[in-house]
């Protein structure tokens, strides 16, 4: 008898394998508010992105949907099978919903142990003025990436109307710019040579400010002090503040002492995979896309700037390696609505560019690159 039920054990844990019930770890939540959508005269106003929820996972979890219409609201219910979630994750699911309850549209988010185990999401939106798309992705360190991003469609059709261009493009006369100084607080990021990042990310975050306030530019930060910030805290007080452009400042490393160089990211929607839409119609989906493509595109042409004037400036004294510009999935670039970059300016697992970035010489430098090229991209220069 004992051997029969050991077989039926057996028998039950490989065919939950063979349906895809392998127990899924939820590693990672993010929510990217976006700018107050009731702002009739701001740049939000001509901005369709509402924010975006951001799951990472252990494998690629299957989704089990079911849309119902109510009137003019929509409730729609997903479940995410065999999703396992920490105690401290629930917090952030229950954090999440709290915050949503002041948008125009709600989302609750529970872990299930009965009668399914797995993660139930629930959006609630207004039909005619929500609609939501998500998109899996590979992030970095092989985890899976699963995002919803939520859209204002009477903002579509305002576009479609006016005919003005999504990504609102920088005035010139009072531009406004976000520095995200990586890391900090009980983040630090990495640390090698007794060398933090998060101490180089804010050093050159706060000389780039004050490069750039010096020529009448709006500068907003994501820290000033040694002080933790979520990433999605910083994107949201960057969306929230309606910035122009958004540059994000890192410092590089890896197992080896050999790798050395600058680097600057951008994020390319061809990196998502697409997935379903939720009550967008074909015009609406291809507006969708025209938003990730001219965010893409003026991204690019950022990140161009910066890293060649960057690179002019160091290497008027110093022979640094150019890593290239990059596109990736990164959470403060894909949360963002507006142009954005990350900027890795070395590595501090490399002796001597270690001890270079440690310099407030070598620091003031790679501000006032990054600064000029921030100049330039806005047309000051």
């Amino acid at each position: 008898m004992k051997h029969y039920i050991l077989l039926m054990l057996s028998l039950g844990f490989f065919s939950g394998i063979l349906r895809g019930e392998k127990s899924i770890v939820l590693r990672k939540v993010f929510f990217h508010q976006g700018a107050p959508s009731d702002k009739k005269e701001s740049q939000s106003s001509h901005r369709i992105e509402l924010g975006k929820l951001v799951f990472y996972f252990e494998y690629e979890p299957h989704i089990e949907s079911s849309v119902v219409a109510k009137g003019n609201r929509t409730l729609q219910r997903l479940f995410l099978p065999n999703v396992s979630v920490s105690n401290e994750l629930k917090e952030n699911l229950q954090q999440i919903h709290k915050t949503t309850k002041e948008l125009s549209y709600t989302m609750q988010l529970n872990a299930k142990e009965h009668p399914r185990k797995g993660l139930e999401i629930t959006f609630i939106y207004p039909t005619d003025k929500v609609g939501v798309k998500y998109n899996h992705f590979q992030s970095i360190g092989l985890q899976k990436g699963l995002a919803f991003q939520f859209y204002n469609k009477e903002v579509i059709h305002r576009i479609k109307q006016l005919g003005k261009s999504i990504i609102t493009t920088a005035s010139l006369a009072s531009p406004h710019v976000f520095i995200d100084c990586g890391h900090g607080g009980t983040d630090c990021g990495a640390v090698a040579h007794s060398i933090r990042e998060k101490d180089i990310s804010l050093e050159v975050g706060l000389r780039i400010a004050d490069q750039l306030r010096t020529c009448g530019i709006m500068v907003g930060l994501s820290r000033e002090t040694d002080v933790t910030v979520a990433l999605d805290q910083r994107t949201s007080l960057a969306n929230k503040q309606e910035a122009d452009l958004f540059v994000s400042i890192h410092a590089n490393a890896t197992t080896s002492k050999v790798h050395s160089g600058i680097e600057t990211y951008f994020f390319n929607p061809t990196l998502l995979k697409s997935g379903d839409c939720f009550v967008l119609n074909s015009f609406e989906q291809e507006q969708v896309g025209n938003v990730l493509h001219e965010k893409s595109s003026k991204s690019n042409r950022l990140a161009l700037c910066v890293h060649d004037a960057l690179l002019k400036k160091v290497r008027s004294q110093y022979a640094v390696k150019d890593r290239r510009i990059k596109s990736a999935v990164s959470q403060v670039l894909f949360g963002t609505q507006m142009p954005s970059i990350l900027v890795e300016v070395g590595f501090v697992t490399h002796p001597q560019e270690a001890k270079l970035l440690s310099q407030k010489s070598y620091q003031q430098q790679i501000a006032y690159g990054i600064a000029s090229g921030i100049l330039h991209y806005l047309g000051y220069i």
